[in-house]
């Protein structure tokens, strides 16, 4: 999937219309807690370049582990969004019989999906919307992305 970032809107191949980042990010979110049935998840970013004035951050959904990153793999590639398993290992001392501690925190990357800090102001996090919010909007399923840029 191709994307295209503009005075705050993203044009991606996969809708075929410009709509602000920040909701598109929210739909992404939105389906994995919603096919998931979990309210858990959030997206955060992490910021990449050399030069300051190309200053990019790339979404990361947060997992517990490798299993449910592979979950929300499939629903992204469902949805058309390349995406990959990411695991940062850190040694956290030793325990009291002298044995290493790892820690292991699994995301999921969206690699393809860079946005300009110069061109959206993005949050810390993107959440879930609690289940009852899903039940309050029947008229809206948060699977199905129609709301994306009413």
């Amino acid at each position: 999937m191709e994307y295209t970032i503009k005075d705050g809107n993203i044009y991606s191949t996969g809708l075929d219309k410009w709509v602000p980042v920040l909701d598109y990010l929210q739909n992404i979110i939105n389906t994995i807690c919603f096919q998931l049935d979990n309210t858990k998840f959030e997206m955060t970013f992490i910021g990449s370049s050399v030069e300051t004035s190309k200053q990019q951050k790339s979404p990361y959904i947060r997992v517990y582990n490798k299993y449910e990153g592979e979950d929300i793999i499939g629903i992204l590639k469902d949805m058309g969004i390349p995406s990959e398993l990411d695991c940062y290992e850190s040694d956290d001392g030793d325990d009291d019989n002298g044995r290493p501690i790892m820690l292991y925190r699994w995301s999921v990357r969206i690699p393809e999906l860079n946005i300009p800090e110069s061109e959206c102001d993005l949050p810390r996090a993107i959440l879930c919307p609690s289940n009852t919010d899903w039940e309050d909007e029947s008229e809206n399923d948060p699977n199905d992305g129609s709301w994306i840029g009413r």
